[in-house]
């Protein structure tokens, strides 16, 4: 199965100790209607492709990587 052209995303979110998963998962929530509403700010894109660039020259480093970028 191809991700490439799903347009599926996932969200990871660890609750800090003492934290309600509830608040939580209304945190992400508002987040995210926030991001579909205004989208994300010139500094936040730049974090995410600073972030997302690392780890892809990461995974080139190997040959598992590799093939799991090819989606095999």
């Amino acid at each position: 199965y191809s991700a490439r052209l799903a347009g599926h995303f996932t969200v990871d979110v660890t609750a800090k100790q003492g934290q309600s998963p509830v608040r939580l998962a209304a945190t992400v929530d508002e987040e995210v209607a926030r991001v579909a509403a205004r989208g994300v700010t010139a500094r936040e894109l730049e974090r995410a492709k600073n972030t997302i660039r690392p780890r892809f020259l990461d995974r080139l480093a190997s040959v598992n990587g590799k093939a799991d970028l090819l989606n095999y």
